[in-house]
Parts: structure tokens; C-alpha cells; sequence
């Protein structure tokens, strides 16, 4: 094949179902397992079930992505017969959303993860989207002609990448000139509030009648230490190759990538409103642990409330959780 969903491609793919008639429907230029390895960790191969009961594509899910699909890039999903390429994508929590509000547009929903590609292709074929593309594609050397995509794209999908200068050059290689880039990530400015208020706490329950659990705490100091692995730009040899999450973002860091690749327009802006938005990102990471805010004890409610009320609106809104990342050449 030379041509997919109306993109060129500068190598060749075939179909799977060729090999596996589970496969069908998938499309792929062919990857060992040593590659694949490489890339990405095994949460999302062998333990991919667990993966997906952690945050499962329902309608609540779609529409939420969908608004913030529209916050990051407005008119530039307006226009019918677009190629558009998500990269990285999971379970499909950015290709649905992008497919509904895009219907005469092409949509390209590509990972290195079979069982989770099998996963978006039942979807899809379940919810009847004809405008969707299945691809096993490694984003940091895809498989696209240069300037082929109107619009690439992806969530949660770059703090994954072996090569962050690779992945952004090959972003910037596939798009139209008056293309956009658009992702959302993880940033540093939130989670080091988070690992402070969980230190906070950790420090607390040493005078407090009503203690934290054990496994909470240990929680608290995996969330910790994995942020200190995370944070800054270079890291120990070998690390990255350990790690499923790589990188937690600065701002100057992503717009520093950026310009190197070749955009001159970053935009970076974060996803939540300040309201509440210190709360719920600790809910949200304690959920991660099969934990809740709400099972923490009143103490810690209360402080973390405290917390909070210390920061303004502006301050927030200059140091994100969780940002868009807009990008043009």
C-alpha cells in the first residue's frame, strides 16, 4: 500500500488480518517484538486490562474530550476532509471525541500496542464510526510521507516518549505547513503541589488520633518518588528504558522542544479552571491508587482546603496540572 487514509506513506504496511484474522482491520508496517519492547512498557501489552478498567471509554468520557477538543483548537476542526493522526492512542480517549467532531474528516488512530489497537477497532466497529483509521505505528519514526497531516494529535502521549526531540521533529515532519499540533499532558507545577500536600499530610499523621493507612502512605511516597524520576530534562542512562512515564513537563521545557522542531507558535494553557482544581487533581491521583479524597480523614480534608485557598486564581492558571499543548509551524 501507498496510500492510507488519504496520507502517503514513505513505507510500505499491510494489513494484519493477512497474518491473523483477528487482526484484520489493523494496519501495520511490521514491528519486532524487541522494538515494541523498547517503546512502550508492558502496562499497556500484558497487563493492558488492567489499563483500560482504569479509565474506560464511556460516553461521559467522549464528551468531556470532545469540549476539551474545542478549547485547544476551535475552527481548525471545522473543516471537512482533513487527515487528521493521533498518536499514542490508548484506549481511543482523544480518537473517538476527534472522530464525532470531525465526520468528514479522516481520523488516524495509531499505537505500538496491538491489544490495545484491538481494543479501538471493537469500538469503533461497535459505535459505527466510519471515518476511523486503525495503524500500529511508532510515533517517533512514522510511517507518513513528510506534510501529510492537517492536524496531530494525542493524550497523555508524549511524558511516554524514548526521544522527546525525535517525536517532536517527526511531529513537525508530517504536518502541512499550515497544519496544528495539539496534545495534553502532565505538568510539573501540579504535581509538585500534590507531592507537597501529600508530605504535608505524611508529616501530620505522626500527631493525629485518626491515622492515615499504611497503604496510603506508601502511596504517597510512590507518587513522590516517581515525580522526583520523572522531573528535569536529563536522565541517568538506562532510566528511560525502565520507566512507562518519563517526563512531567515544564512549560519552558515543552515550548523549548518546540522551537527546536520547528514551531514558533506554542500555546500552552491549563485544562481546569482554578476552582477547585488543587482537590481535585489530589482526588484524582489518589484514585490512581484505588484510594479517594473523600476516604481520607477529616484532618487532611481540611488541610488540603487550607492549602488551597492560599494560591489565587492567576497563579493557578500560570502553573498547570494538566495543559494543552497547541503547536504551529
Amino acid at each position: 500500500m501507498t496510500h492510507l487514509g488519504g496520507m502517503e506513506l514513505r513505507q510500505p504496511i499491510r494489513n494484519l488480518g493477512s497474518v491473523d484474522e483477528r487482526l484484520d482491520g489493523i494496519f501495520s508496517p511490521g514491528y519486532s517484538d524487541n522494538e515494541v519492547g523498547l517503546h512502550i512498557h508492558d502496562v499497556f501489552l500484558e497487563k493492558v486490562d488492567d489499563y483500560l478498567a482504569f479509565c474506560p471509554v464511556n460516553r461521559g468520557l467522549i464528551d468531556h474530550w470532545k469540549e476539551l477538543i474545542r478549547t485547544a483548537i476551535g475552527s481548525d476542526i471545522g473543516s471537512e476532509g482533513l487527515n487528521i493522526v493521533d498518536i499514542g492512542s490508548g484506549q481511543g480517549t482523544s480518537v473517538f471525541p476527534m472522530a464525532e467532531l470531525t465526520p468528514g474528516s479522516s481520523v488516524m488512530a495509531t499505537d505500538l500496542s496491538i491489544p490495545l489497537l484491538l481494543q479501538i477497532r471493537k469500538f469503533a466497529l461497535g459505535a459505527g464510526y466510519r471515518n476511523l483509521t486503525v495503524l500500529q505505528m511508532n510515533a517517533e519514526n512514522m510511517v507518513f510521507s513528510d506534510a501529510q497531516a492537517d492536524i496531530v494529535m494525542g493524550g497523555h502521549v508524549l511524558h511516554h516518549a524514548l526521544s522527546l526531540a525525535g517525536i517532536f521533529a517527526e511531529i513537525r515532519r508530517v504536518l502541512k505547513p499550515r497544519g496544528v499540533a495539539v496534545f495534553w499532558e502532565p505538568f510539573e507545577d501540579g504535581g509538585q503541589l500534590i507531592a507537597g500536600i501529600f508530605d504535608l499530610w505524611i508529616e501530620m499523621d505522626r500527631y493525629q488520633t485518626k491515622r492515615l493507612a499504611p497503604e496510603v502512605i506508601a502511596a504517597m511516597h510512590s507518587f513522590t518518588a516517581d515525580l522526583q524520576r520523572r522531573v528535569g530534562r536529563i536522565k541517568p542512562p538506562g532510566l528511560l528504558e525502565t520507566l512507562d512515564d518519563k517526563w512531567w513537563f515544564s512549560t519552558q521545557h515543552i515550548q523549548d522542544l518546540a522551537q527546536a522542531a520547528g514551531f514558533p507558535a506554542c500555546d500552552i494553557r491549563n485544562v481546569y479552571e482554578p476552582n477547585n482544581v488543587v482537590r481535585m487533581m489530589t482526588d484524582h491521583e489518589l484514585r490512581r491508587w484505588g484510594f479517594s479524597l473523600d476516604s481520607m480523614p477529616s484532618w487532611a480534608q481540611e488541610k488540603l482546603l487550607a492549602v488551597q485557598s492560599r494560591f489565587s486564581d492567576d497563579y493557578l492558571r500560570g502553573h498547570p496540572f494538566s495543559a494543552s499543548i497547541v503547536m504551529r509551524p
